[in-house]
């Protein structure tokens, strides 16, 4: 096969995500498949492949390019059809193939996708998206003659989903469901009418690729208004957001607030605690300082690492933690499970703990250490400025003697904030957080970032609009 060179926008650090019919073609699905047979075929491993994919309106013409070029390089393909990314990660292990692909853009605008691949069960990252650069530039594929066989995984999933994730629910709950038209929505109908002790409200659970109701990002309160008046009207005990692939969980608590990403790490933390005492947890660095500290306070031993769900789940791996998460949503989960990011499995393990509660949701979370912070923040950046730019605040920031760390870009802190700045690797964006002590201490430090921004010309809008929130 001629030699074909991917667009290097789209290689990131821990996937492969692009702009349809703009530096993602159906051409370039192809050859993701023949390479990563030929990547099977050097490391001596079986040519068995699980693929499966989002509800896109790309994702059939990708889906049907990738499993060709899989084919064409003599893999037996696993196809499991329109799914989550988690059930990918599932039918993956459970079917035993050497490796998995999920196409998917996660959630980012409905006009991108990409690519998420395991193989030997761990996320296929980094210096593995180089080689299959490479395979794919050399023009040095193999070829064979395939088959596929149609499965359909879901059932097992879900029994899965209610057997460990949900257990037995001593008190009845009601929840509100959200997929948000992403690709969670069949999955989350089917397993909610299995859940005994428990009603289920469902909203937006149509799988369509043009999100009609709102963007799925659950880390977005715009994206949360309509679950929330669920929540809200319906008197449900919390609700439940999806993304578009099911990687990513958010949370609606009885009072129809938002519950970031390290909060619910910090209810899971709780939990997990009561059965395995020496538990690590694996964190990421926009986590908050308090809860990183409660978590201390619960007896288990918290672990900073760099954001991104392959990371994650490479440490958790290396240091034996069953527990992981990021402030994005996406949570890890070890015990009776894979060590992968499941918001489905998230969402069944928090059914479990509220059923178990003597309190509320929002009682558990006014319960944990106050603190004064921002939610995640986007600022849009030009894709070839973002990490130039976190190399000047760290020169800015070393000239200032501050107190930094550049695990995963730089996190400034001191005895009464922290904030971070670093390089998404999904997005054209710089992604920031700050925390203070106080309400005026982080007030202050949201003023000094704007200050840091207009100096190196960064847009710093989301963050003047914060200033003005009462």
């Amino acid at each position: 096969m001629k030699n074909h060179k991917f667009n290097p926008v789209i290689m990131r650090a821990y996937d492969i995500r692009g702009t349809y019919q703009k530096d993602l073609f159906g051409k370039d699905a192809y050859v993701l498949g023949r390479a990563i047979a030929t990547i099977l075929k050097m490391r001596n491993l079986q040519n068995t492949v699980c693929v499966g994919y989002d509800g896109r309106l790309s994702s059939p013409d990708l889906h049907t390019n990738l499993v060709e070029g899989l084919l064409h390089g003599g893999c037996a393909v696993s196809d499991i059809g329109l799914v989550a990314t988690p059930t990918m990660y599932f039918a993956s292990k459970t079917l035993n193939t050497a490796a998995g692909i999920m196409i998917t853009g996660s959630h980012n605008p409905g006009h991108q996708n990409g690519f998420k691949i395991v193989m030997e069960n761990k996320p296929f990252f980094g210096d593995d998206i180089q080689l299959l650069q490479s395979v794919a530039n050399s023009g040095n594929i193999i070829e064979g003659l395939g088959h596929v066989e149609l499965i359909n995984i879901k059932p097992k999933y879900i029994e899965h989903l209610l057997k460990f994730g949900i257990g037995i629910l001593p008190k009845h709950v009601k929840v509100a469901w959200d997929p948000g038209n992403g690709a969670t929505g069949q999955i989350a109908e089917m397993l909610s009418k299995q859940i005994q002790n428990s009603e289920s409200v469902l909203i937006n659970t149509e799988i369509d690729g043009r999100f009609p109701n709102h963007h799925p990002d659950p880390t977005i309160p715009e994206n949360m208004q309509q679950l929330i008046k669920t929540v809200m009207e319906h008197n449900c005990d919390f609700g439940i957001a999806f993304d578009g692939d099911g990687d990513r969980l958010g949370i609606i608590d009885n009072k129809g607030n938002m519950i970031f990403g390290d909060q619910i790490l910090l209810i899971l933390t709780q939990d997990l605690i009561k059965r395995e005492p020496d538990l690590k947890v694996v964190c990421d660095v926009k986590t908050s300082d308090a809860v990183m500290k409660c978590i201390k306070q619960f007896g288990a031993t918290p672990v900073m690492w760099k954001t991104g769900h392959s990371l994650i789940k490479a440490k958790m791996s290396e240091i034996g933690a069953n527990l992981g998460g990021e402030m994005s949503g996406h949570l890890f989960f070890g015990e009776n499970y894979y060590g992968f990011d499941d918001a489905l499995f998230g969402a069944c393990k928090m059914i479990n703990i509220v059923s178990n509660a003597s309190e509320t949701v929002s009682e558990m979370v006014d319960k944990m250490p106050k603190s004064y912070s921002t939610p995640e923040i986007r600022i849009d950046i030009e894709e070839e400025r973002k990490f130039e730019v976190i190399e000047k605040i760290k020169n800015d920031a070393r000239t200032n003697k501050l107190d930094f760390n550049d695990l995963d870009g730089i996190r400034v802190s001191n005895d009464n904030m922290w904030w971070l700045v670093r390089a998404s690797n999904t997005q054209n964006a710089l992604i920031v957080r700050i925390e203070g002590a106080t309400q005026t201490i982080l007030d202050s430090s949201i003023r000094d970032m704007i200050g840091l921004f207009d100096k190196f010309n960064i847009d710093n809008t989301p963050l003047k609009i914060l200033l003005k929130k009462p």
